[in-house]
């Protein structure tokens, strides 16, 4: 179940591997381990709860969370665990004799499921200290018989570098691993109607999915903002959520930010030879730092572009600038699509246009005035009559900037 929406939906398949790799009623086989990964909110705890009704008749299921705070004790969540389960395993020094300590803590978790199979659930393992890691790292490669199984979930895009990310790699090669992806577009209606007791109205529904890239938790965000008479006009980005995902930004550094929020004025897809052009920033440069973000799961290539994994990103990272700084980055970008394109490219001549009318008084009105008469050529070229009378409007504003009171 979906602790922001409370409803829960699809993930079957999902369902169904975890459980299968638990595989609670075999009498002997070596502890199973399951990693349940993906990007925060997500949904891997709610699947595991969801495969934990599953098993209330057949197993013990115990459940701790690691914890990120500074002073964390080394092996905080095994010892949450063993206290939960009354086991004491007496004083130790897993500097001396680290081994020795580890089978001893096994030896006590394969006494405990023989009575009933075990299932010890550690959430947020990319908050997991070293030496905890280490212990499921053992449990996951004995091959004693056991009735136990430890499911560990953590934050793909957190464990993709540094020291953690060896740890983590030696324990997947164990384990099963189950990668969660965003609901799908029926599966995002099941839920927002279910939620809303009624059947939302399908422009709405596709607006839920594009901005939610199907993230449970940015969903039921979503969902919390509709009123009583929701329209696709009316899901502002809220406190929740642009809190949540300035987090996934942070995971990246700050000039690689800072790359991004002039990227996001071209919109989700963005052309990164663009962005570094109006970020005076050397292209290769840019790769590097896309391919960083690529592996922290906010950006994903889209043939010769880059997509951000979801509209949120790009909004948040336009609501935090400054009106001046999106403006000057809008100017920057029309003049990247006239360096990288040509100025007269009919593929961007309307996306220079409106570029220029989004930079204000950064454009020079004799400049956006030419913009705008060739971008309304192009689009009433394309039977575009809504697009031709956008840019019309435009150069009607540019000429009364250049002093003309009532143009023709």
């Amino acid at each position: 179940m979906d602790a922001s929406v409370g409803t829960f939906v699809g993930r079957s398949a999902e369902i169904d591997a975890l459980i299968g790799a638990l595989d609670v009623a075999a009498p002997s086989r070596p502890a199973a381990t399951v990693c349940v990964v993906g990007p925060a909110g997500i949904g891997k705890t709610s699947l595991v709860g969801e495969a934990e009704r599953h098993l209330t008749d057949t197993a013990e299921v115990v459940w701790t969370r690691c914890w990120d705070g500074p002073g964390t004790p080394s092996l905080w969540p095994w010892t949450q665990l063993l206290e939960q389960l009354a086991i004491d395993t007496g004083t130790h020094d897993i500097g001396r004799d680290r081994v020795a300590y580890f089978d001893r803590i096994a030896d006590e978790l394969r006494t405990r499921a023989d009575r009933r199979p075990l299932v010890l659930v550690i959430d947020d393992v990319h908050w997991a200290d070293p030496a905890s890691l280490e212990l499921l790292n053992f449990l996951a490669r004995s091959p004693r018989p056991a009735r136990l199984s430890v499911i560990a979930t953590y934050r793909e895009p957190e464990v993709s570098s540094g020291a953690i990310a060896q740890q983590i790699a030696r324990i997947e090669r164990e384990a099963t691993v189950i990668s969660l992806a965003g609901l799908t577009a029926d599966q995002v209606a099941e839920v927002a109607n279910a939620d809303r007791q009624i059947a939302l109205p399908a422009d709405l529904v596709e607006q839920l999915h594009e901005r939610s890239a199907g993230n449970p938790f940015f969903l039921g965000e979503l969902l919390h903002t509709l009123g009583d008479h929701p329209t696709a006009a009316s899901l502002p980005v809220t406190t929740g959520l642009r809190v949540a995902v300035e987090n996934h930004l942070d995971l990246i550094d700050p000039e690689a930010k800072r790359m991004l929020e002039i990227a996001a004025v071209q919109g989700r897809v963005f052309d990164h030879r663009v962005a570094a052009v109006a970020g005076n920033l050397d292209e290769f440069e840019v790769l590097e730092m896309l391919v960083a973000a690529d592996e922290r799961g906010i950006v994903t290539p889209d043939g010769e572009q880059w997509r951000f994994e979801h509209a949120l990103l790009g909004e948040v990272l336009l609501g935090g600038q400054s009106p001046h700084d999106v403006a000057l980055h809008h100017s920057r970008t029309a003049d990247g699509l006239e360096k990288i394109h040509g100025a007269g490219h009919l593929d961007y001549v309307e996306s220079i246009a409106n570029h220029l009318l989004a930079a204000g008084s950064l454009t020079a009105p004799d400049r956006l005035l030419d913009s705008a008469l060739e971008a309304a050529d192009h689009a009433g070229a394309r039977l575009a009559w809504e697009d031709q009378s956008h840019h019309l409007a435009t150069a009607v504003h540019a000429l009364r900037s250049l002093g003309d009171p009532d143009p023709a």
